[in-house]
């Protein structure tokens, strides 16, 4: 699990779960994500709607630098 800076990790779930309840749109509940099917189809508003929110909170890419609209989370270290 990668290691996201914080050290209580319940405290970081029960954000991340209320940060989902309020921007998940509820008509993709239960559906597949079609962006990860070979043939790709178009995106509904709310898929994009989706995809725009998770890259606003930066956990699209959260190890990027937070210049790069991203989360800046530090790297987990192997090991």
């Amino acid at each position: 699990m990668a290691d996201f800076g914080g050290t209580d990790l319940e405290a970081f779930r029960g954000e991340v779960r209320g940060w989902v309840e309020a921007n998940f749109p509820a008509a993709l509940k239960g559906r597949p994500n079609p962006m990860m099917r070979e043939e790709r189809a178009t995106p509904s508003a709310d898929q994009e709607a989706w995809r725009k929110a998770v890259g606003a909170k930066g956990w699209g890419t959260p190890t990027w630098p937070a210049p790069m609209a991203a989360a800046a989370c530090p790297r987990r270290k192997p090991g």
